[in-house]
């Protein structure tokens, strides 16, 4: 079983570790290609862009320019973002043996990085995989990182130990970059869904749901799982597994 998550638009401070200890990224020379096209541009029109105010706009501009600064430093991928579900997910507080299992059984998507391992070096950025950024990469980054990282995952869950199933616990923004007819000719693909109870409708609430998608990918690195029929016995926060409103490729938890 492979799991999947979003990344996050913030970032920790973290005590950063030397980047001799990290091995190449993946798809470091299509990142590299994204960088020269985001330095290039203006303050203004990043911020057009993201939809940042001008001091978000230049901070990430400075950020650009300076990607590729020598610098000896950097920081885990999983370690790095801020967001809901990566306080749900609450890295700094696993053991060992769960970061060692995060290694073989998380990755996160990402805009600029295209597809992050755990241990991943990477540096503080913005870029939505949802933007709709067109340049020398193509119209948007779904054109852009979409085979790639459908191949990607094609070759992964060959060898991915226990069930070979993608376990989707990423957004819809990020999920689609992927190519999920294609997988499902050779794979199974299960999509986690968390909704809140109103009155006698079940509901998703943005927040809870990302902080949840990082409570089930933390359950998953704590218990070691490889096999998808153990997730129904997450209870984290009060969810449980509804198997009323659940289907065969989407599982739905509810409080």
């Amino acid at each position: 079983m492979l799991m999947i998550l979003s990344p996050a638009k913030t970032f920790v401070t973290e005590e950063k570790v030397p980047r001799s200890v990290f091995k190449e990224l993946l798809f470091h020379e299509k990142t590299a290609g994204l960088i020269q096209q985001l330095a290039s541009l203006s303050t203004e029109e990043l911020g057009t862009l993201m939809k940042m105010s001008e001091e978000l706009s230049e901070l990430n501009g400075e950020r650009y320019r300076k990607f590729y600064v020598d610098d000896p430093q950097a920081i885990p991928a999983i370690h790095a973002f801020s967001g809901e579900a990566y306080k749900g997910l609450e890295a700094w507080t696993l053991n060992q043996e769960a970061l060692d299992f995060s290694k073989e059984s998380l990755r996160i998507l990402s805009g600029l990085y295209g597809v992050l391992h755990p241990f991943d070096a990477i540096n503080p950025y913005r870029l939505e995989m949802g933007l709709k950024f067109s340049g020398r990469h193509g119209k948007n980054l779904y054109e852009y990182w979409k085979e790639e990282i459908t191949n990607y995952f094609l070759s992964e869950l060959a060898s991915t130990p226990g069930d070979q199933v993608l376990l989707n616990l990423a957004s819809n923004e990020y999920s689609k970059v992927l190519d999920m007819k294609k997988i499902k000719q050779h794979y199974a693909i299960l999509t986690i869904e968390f909704k809140e109870q109103k009155g006698e409708l079940f509901k998703t609430v943005g927040m809870y749901a990302k902080r949840a998608r990082g409570q089930m990918a933390r359950y998953i690195l704590t218990h070691r799982i490889h096999n998808v029929e153990q997730l129904k016995q997450f209870n984290e926060e009060g969810y449980q597994f509804n198997e009323s409103l659940s289907t065969e490729t989407v599982w739905v938890f509810t409080r």
